[in-house]
């Protein structure tokens, strides 16, 4: 599988099987605005996908600062270690 059809088998094909793709799965005026933007070409280069530059949901741009793992304000939940920014084996 072509990292292009990865990305559209995650986000087009998920919304049709979901029967939603009247609602989300493509950037479209009237569609939910729920967008990941990256830095680089995630066509060419899936593992891209990890630069992340800027999240939108619902519209809204999320402060990225407000997104970290905070022990006092997410209890119940723990960081994950490990090195995500090599490409998967």
């Amino acid at each position: 599988m072509t990292p292009l059809e990865a990305i559209r088998t995650a986000t087009f094909n998920a919304a049709r099987i979901m029967h939603a793709e009247q609602e989300w799965g493509s950037l479209q005026a009237g569609r939910q605005a729920n967008v990941v933007i990256v830095a680089g070409n995630p066509a060419e280069r899936i593992s891209d996908t990890r630069k992340l530059e800027t999240v939108i949901l619902n519209g809204k741009i999320l402060d990225r600062n407000s997104l970290r793992f905070d022990v006092k304000k997410d209890p119940g939940f723990r960081a994950v270690t490990g090195n995500f920014s090599s490409p998967i084996q």
